[in-house]
């Protein structure tokens, strides 16, 4: 039996909800080593050493961010599955939504997409029955939900 778009959604919301508690997990992490660290009598050596702390930690501050976002995106599909987003053709299933890229779920492979990716961007356009040509390979869209 297909996956349904909410049994899809949701399980990308848990994969998006898992990344977003490791990076909250990571960052306290670093505050708190930055917090615990004492001044060592190399100054200079110190000072690198807590200045790349903190780049890691406005790395990770920002891809918590985009997480977030993902996570509010995906809440709103959960809300609302009457887009047409899930693509049936014949090399795989297509769901236009967040970025996450390949997954299984269910031992089924789903392509977990962006809109705004080079295949998205192609999918938003077509019909059932019509092709895409994607890098060189014709892709036959057999349904649309």
């Amino acid at each position: 039996m297909p996956l349904s778009k909410t049994e899809i959604i949701q399980f990308c919301l848990n994969e998006v909800e898992t990344k977003i508690n490791q990076l909250e997990n990571d960052i306290q992490e670093l505050n708190n080593s930055l917090s615990q660290e004492t001044k060592s009598t190399a100054g200079d050596k110190h000072e690198t050493g807590r200045a790349m702390v903190q780049l890691e930690i406005e790395s990770y501050s920002k891809n918590l961010k985009d997480k977030s976002i993902q996570r509010d995106f995906l809440k709103r599909q959960l809300s609302n599955t009457d887009h047409e987003n899930l693509y049936a053709a014949s090399n795989g299933t297509y769901f236009l939504s967040v970025g996450l890229g390949k997954v299984m779920i269910n031992n089924e492979t789903i392509f977990v997409i962006s809109k705004d990716s080079p295949i998205g961007q192609l999918l938003i356009k077509v019909k059932p029955g019509e092709t895409i040509l994607l890098n060189g390979l014709k892709i036959l869209i057999n349904s649309v939900e």
